[in-house]
Formats: C-alpha cells, structure tokens, sequence
C-alpha cells in the first residue's frame, strides 16, 4: 500500500470525490504514536459515525482492496458486502451515505491511538486494558464497537489477534445498554 508524506486534504476533510487515491495510507506521529490513517469511500446508503467503526467493503479483485468502507448498521452488513469480523478502521470525522453532497470520502485510522465510543460489559474484568472490542451492529448511531472481550479466546490454542481495537485504558463503568468512551489501540491494518 502506497503511503503518503504529503496529503492534499486535513484528516478531518470530506470530499465528493477520490482527492488522494483511494486506499492510500498517511502516517504521521502524535504525542509520540505512530498513527496510520486510510483514504476510503463510504460505500454504504448509511453514514459513518466519527470515533465509531467502519467495516472493510468486500471486492472481488486485490485492486480494489481497502479502498471502500461500509456501516456497520444490520442493513448494510451481510455475507455479499462486509461483515462485523473485518473491521476496516476509525472514521476521524462522520463521512457521509455513499453518494451525499456533503462528501462521501474521507480518513479512517487504521492504526494508532484513539479514544472511541464502545458499548459496555456487564463484567468489570472484561472492560480492563488489553481486553478487545470488535464491530457490532448494535448501537450503530452512538458507536460501531461492540463490548470488549478477553484477548484469550481459547486456553489451548493461545492468543487470537485479529482486526479489532484493545482496550489500552478501562472503562469507568459497566452497563451492558450504554455506550462510553475509551482509550484503545486500533489494530486495523
């Protein structure tokens, strides 16, 4: 993937149209994280929430890979279009429906750190660093990530790693219904 020093668009920019080439990647460091962001069309009727989940647009050639993101909402999701298991990154700034004037392409991170929106464990234990949190598409228009999970999935098989965010601060609070804010690493690439 072909990645850019310099940019043509601020990160939190939307666009009608392919500025940057889509599926190209912009790393810069902040605060001393190397962060990693991707140029995508939302290819979804639904918008994208900022600081939610978007989920990779399935393709049938390795061209076009990356370069599309649909919502995690239960409409859009689906074996012919994206699944909850892929998720492609965070929206910095809400991007609009596939075809919207207010601009249908803009940045995800793909990798870094971020604070995001997430639903609640009823479990304290399950909400602490290092835990993971992967797509849902429960609460699509407060967040796109589900409530976090323990990092061992199986105790005879070791850990799993996969597309998700991890949880690199605990939640305050548990509450399976709500949605609150965490500190996570994006683990999208």
């Amino acid at each position: 993937m072909a990645k850019y020093v310099l940019k043509q668009t601020a990160l939190t920019d939307l666009e009608t149209t392919d500025l940057e080439g889509l599926g190209k990647e912009y790393e810069e460091v902040k605060d001393g994280v190397q962060n990693t962001y991707r140029w995508v069309k939302n290819a979804s009727g639904t918008a994208l929430v900022a600081a939610g989940c978007c989920l990779m647009d399935f393709t049938t050639t390795k061209a076009d890979i990356f370069k599309r993101v649909r919502s995690p909402d239960a409409a859009q999701t689906g074996p012919s279009t994206c699944l909850i298991s892929m998720p492609a990154g965070v929206p910095i700034t809400a991007i609009a429906a596939s075809g919207a004037a207010t601009g249908d392409h803009g940045w995800i991170q793909v990798r870094g750190i971020k604070k995001v929106s997430m639903r609640q464990s009823a479990t304290a234990a399950l909400q602490s660093p290092g835990c993971y949190a992967a797509a849902t598409t429960i609460c699509v228009t407060n967040s796109g990530w589900g409530k976090p999970y323990t990092s061992v999935i199986s105790s005879s098989g070791g850990p799993v790693y996969q597309r998700c965010v991890q949880l690199a601060s605990a939640l305050a609070t548990t509450g399976v219904a709500t949605v609150a804010s965490a500190i996570v690493q994006i683990r999208c690439l």
